[in-house]
């Protein structure tokens, strides 16, 4: 393998590593491959349209990006912009390597899938360090609402991690869905089940990094595939190749009276060769559980990794269940979050829990569908605490987690950003932590910190399309209209059959002005999914936008009928009143609003707004201060309640109050997916 040697630097295309004076300097991949390409093209210009082009090949990244990235190499390099040695600006066009550049012929080595992985725990360690305010507090269990303490040993360590040693590059594994060989559906629900219950004991191996069940399902459902028969070898590949996958693990299962034979297959991502073959035969059904952790060791061993906590108590009937019917229900309900069935979800953990009554993950699962899809993240806290209870039967990932839950059910971001920052510290392939970091840190308006990590989390999965629909809002609040659309674009093109993604572009072609596009959009995902309610309410916003208060009501009307949760209904009456107060109707607003007044214990947005113009609510009625809420994965955004008590300050005769209530107005998120935007 070729190594390229300038001066007393190395750069190693083989290991995909740097070393200067013999010593290897960490550089995340995007960064190398920039280092690589420039040296690659040493004798021309290269553009910086070329660079993204080779280097993010399509990924919808900014400028800024690559400039950070030739910051980064001016530092590892020893590199001055102003009399550059290494690397030459030419400015607003591009960059040129001028260092004379020595070719050698260096020892083959392994190529590693995740060279990225310590350069992304290094820089995750420095953000953990540099990131929000750590305010003291000992390092000790989580205290509880209600007087409940969890034991100190359960959680110690979990807290606040500190700053572990660099870790080496560890190997990354697909683990795709198992064959259902006997043909019998009772058992088709174990061909997601079996890869879960081995994401599960081999996410516990320091020696691994594993694709976790989201990221797996979603890189499935991006290679064309539809969700039964057999997983064949190259749609593996092709799954391990989305993922940066370097080992894959195909596998079958049948019965064979009352046994179940489990086998398992290890193959070489990138040459597609047989590398091991491990099987097992489960006496009884209910010993699948306990069972499934010897074939997880095998295949770790295969692997030249450990299971870590390796002894039997620690399998998947350790930290998870022991009742396979519980795990059989836990399991299907995964898959009804997955496709935002989140009611027939909770009744599936909740047949879970009914089994298995310490079944930690199943009680945690029922407050994260309630905290990130119900109407209050309040709901959430007594089916956390049940977790922290049975907190002996978790993975140490699933602690992270949970505790981040918890702290966000409290409305304490900054906590839930210190674990989700903590947890990426330890799994830093774990594509679902960057995107719940990314929304934790929008909500507390740090954009471009939240924009940061969601571009780590899109180095690892390209295709991430959550990650772009986070990334078009954030662009949208901050007014970068061309990136706005571009990610929002890209989500469109990644998930072209959902109908969240054109309303994502909706949203963001409407905020720039672009009314006739956006309608388009509207339309596009209403025909697609007509009973979508989100698109049918940012319809009657693009009509009220358009002043034709006629169609925005017919939509909202459409909107109340169609809610099933007293939050949409909320969403729904307050739209209508503010449409009719817009009309002139201050008198058929207030009849309104008192109608509903039985949901205003959920007030927020344009219900306290429109209750505020029309007297129906006065100063008396409201907290001095705005009070914290949450959901969906976010601070919910204050801007509204400063607004309207600036609104009501001025017509009371306080113009000093007002202003600086719309100071603080101004400081929060910009929000326009609602009628009003609240910029005036």
């Amino acid at each position: 393998m070729r190594i390229y040697r300038i001066g007393d630097i190395e750069l190693d295309p083989g290991r995909g590593c740097i070393r200067c004076n013999g010593m290897e300097r960490p550089l995340r991949q995007k960064t190398f491959q920039v280092l690589l390409y420039l040296v690659e093209q040493r004798d021309r210009l290269v553009t910086k349209e070329e660079m993204l082009n080779a280097v993010w090949n399509g990924v919808a990244v900014t400028d800024n990006v690559l400039a950070q990235s030739i910051n980064d190499l001016r530092q590892v390099l020893g590199d001055d912009s102003r009399q550059p040695r290494f690397i030459k600006t030419i400015p607003r066009t591009g960059y040129r390597f001028i260092a004379p550049v020595e070719e050698l012929e260096g020892t083959p080595a392994r190529e590693l899938s995740l060279i990225e992985t310590h350069s992304l725990q290094v820089e995750i360690e420095e953000e953990i360090d540099t990131g929000p305010s750590r305010r003291s507090r000992p390092r000790q269990a989580l205290w509880m609402a209600g007087g409940l303490l969890v034991a100190a040993g359960a959680f110690a360590g979990y807290g606040l991690m500190r700053k572990s040693e660099p870790a080496a590059a560890r190997r990354t594994v697909a683990i795709l869905y198992f064959e259902n060989q006997s043909g019998d559906a009772d058992l088709n629900w174990l061909r997601e089940g079996l890869a879960d219950m081995l994401i599960t004991d081999l996410t516990q191996s320091p020696g691994l990094a594993v694709l976790g069940r989201p990221q797996l399902k979603a890189l499935w459902a991006r290679s064309g595939h539809g969700d039964a028969g057999p997983v064949g070898l190259p749609e593996a590949i092709e799954v391990a190749k989305r993922g940066q996958a370097d080992t894959i693990v195909l596998g079958g299962y049948g019965r064979i009276g009352d046994k179940t034979r489990i086998n398992a297959q290890l193959y070489d991502a990138a040459s597609g060769k047989l590398v091991a073959a491990e099987s097992l035969l489960a006496e009884r059904p209910e010993q699948i559980l306990t069972d499934i952790h010897l074939l997880s060791q095998r295949l770790a061993a295969r692997l030249g990794a450990n299971l870590g906590e390796g002894s039997p108590d620690r399998g998947l009937a350790g930290v998870m269940t022991g009742n396979l019917q519980a795990y059989r229900y836990y399991s299907l309900g995964v898959e009804q979050v997955q496709g935002l069935h989140n009611h027939e979800a909770i009744d599936l953990f909740q047949k879970a829990v009914d089994l298995d009554p310490q079944f930690a993950m199943a009680w945690a699962r029922i407050g994260f569908v309630n905290m990130m899809y119900g109407t209050r993240v309040e709901q959430a806290k007594p089916y956390l605490e049940k977790a922290f209870r049975f907190s002996g039967r978790l993975t140490a990932k699933d602690r992270f987690y949970i505790t981040a839950w918890y702290h966000f059910a409290n409305l304490d971001f900054l906590q839930a950003i210190e674990q989700m920052q903590a947890m990426l510290a330890q799994y830093p392939t774990e594509v679902e932590g960057y995107l719940a970091l990314a929304r934790l840190l929008a909500g507390e308006v740090k954009r471009e910190e939240a924009l940061r990590v969601a571009q780590r989390g899109m180095a690892i999965d390209p295709e991430a399309r959550d990650l772009y629909n986070l990334t078009a809002i954030l662009y949208g609040e901050l007014a970068r209209r061309e990136e706005a659309l571009s990610a929002a674009r890209r989500y469109v093109e990644l998930a072209p059959e959902e109908p969240n993604a054109y309303d994502t572009l909706a949203l963001v072609q409407m905020h720039f002005g672009e009314y006739d596009q956006a309608v388009e959009s509207l339309h596009r995902a209403l025909a697609l999914k007509p009973g979508f309610e989100v698109a049918r309410v940012h319809l009657g916003n693009w009509y009220f936008l358009r002043g034709r208060y006629r169609d925005a009501l017919r939509e909202f009307e459409r909107y109340t009928q169609d809610s099933r949760e007293g939050h949409d209904l909320l969403r729904g009456y307050s739209l209508i009143a503010w449409v009719r107060f817009r009309q002139g109707d201050a008198a058929g607003a207030a009849a309104e609003l008192r109608k509903r007044s039985r949901l205003f214990s959920q007030s927020e947005g344009l219900w306290t707004l429109a209750a505020v113009e029309t007297g129906v609510l006065g100063p008396g009625d409201f907290p001095p201060t705005p009070l914290p809420r949450a959901s969906r994965g976010y601070r919910d955004p204050a801007r509204v309640d400063y607004y309207w008590r600036a609104r009501m300050a001025l017509r009371n005769g306080r113009p000093k109050d007002a202003l600086g209530l719309c100071e603080q107005a101004a400081r929060q998120r910009v929000i326009f997916w609602e009628a009003e935007d609240y910029q005036d």
